[in-house]
């Protein structure tokens, strides 16, 4: 009877879908198999029956049958809700990185054009204003989310401008010595962000600049992408725990340690490819419903 019940529970639920993604992969089987076991189950009761026949005692097996068929049905139906349960949340995980890659890239391309229209204001300059780079650039570093420096370099790589000189260190300045005279012979149609090698922060928004006064440059703009990203980390982290990962380095992290199931995405910011990886906080409550069903099942 317990083999009759449990072929016919697991064709049952086989049929209607339940042990999709419920994680018991072990009580999977094709269908044939089930229902040869099922009839296996049924030609081996017959004979019991017919033994019993002259018995005016109900069937043994009875009794059996309905309970381990209950049993079985409550732990399918536990089990898909569970599995339905960590759907929904894999679900609301990928809402949340979508809703952080949008924000993220509303910012960088503010960050795009903040530094479009500095280009296009020096590109009008006709002679090299010590003190309206000094009246303008430095603020609109401070008032631009993510952006840290912005420096303009000649067709040599020179250094002409630059915001929070003292801060550059001299493997800074080499490197963008170098990718500043790749720059200024490049196609102004190009990719406007370019990887840094030896600079702490490791990806620049460029444009080019035609002076007046001394002709061919690039302007540069230093992007912290971990300033980009921690205020809109922190607004997702109320509910879930972010992770937010350059390889094998972690640009921003926020949350608590995670109990839900996790779900991961790319996330491209300029020519870098990040990897954003978010989970359920462990605080916050989750459904009771498959546990409920499951106590009152048994029950």
């Amino acid at each position: 009877s317990s083999h009759i019940a449990l072929a016919g529970v697991l064709f049952v639920t086989e049929l209607t879908g339940l042990l999709d993604g419920a994680g018991v992969d072990g009580l999977r089987a094709p269908l044939f198999e089930l229902l040869a076991a099922l009839v296996l189950g049924v030609a081996l009761l017959q004979r019991i029956q017919v033994r019993e026949q002259l018995s005016l005692a109900p069937p043994r097996w009875a009794p059996v049958l309905a309970g381990v068929s209950a049993a079985l049905v409550v732990v399918a139906l536990w089990q898909a809700l569970s599995a339905r349960e960590a759907a929904q949340a894999r679900a609301r995980g990928a809402l949340a990185v979508n809703a952080l890659d949008r924000a993220v890239q509303r910012q960088y391309r503010t960050v795009e054009r903040s530094l479009g229209r500095a280009a296009a204001f020096l590109g009008g300059l006709e002679r090299l204003d010590e003190t309206v780079w000094r009246l303008t650039f430095p603020r609109l570093v401070e008032e631009t989310a993510g952006l840290r420096h912005v420096v303009w370099l000649d067709s040599t790589g020179a250094l002409l401008r630059a915001t929070d000189r003292d801060r550059l260190t001299e493997a800074t300045v080499a490197e963008l010595a170098r990718v500043g005279r790749a720059l200024v012979v490049a196609d102004s149609a190009a990719s406007r962000s370019v990887a840094l090698s030896a600079v702490p922060l490791r990806l620049a928004l460029w444009y080019p600049v035609s002076s007046p006064v001394v002709g061919r440059t690039v302007v540069l703009g230093l992007v912290d992408e971990a300033e980009l990203l921690d205020e809109f980390v922190d607004d997702v982290s109320r509910e879930f725990m972010v992770r937010v990962r350059d390889g094998a380095t972690v640009v921003a992290q926020a949350g608590e340690t995670a109990a839900g199931p996790p779900y991961e995405a790319p996330m491209q910011i300029g020519v870098h490819t990040l990897t954003v990886r978010v989970a359920q906080r462990a605080r916050v409550p989750g459904s009771t419903l498959p546990n409920v069903v499951l106590a009152l099942g048994l029950v």
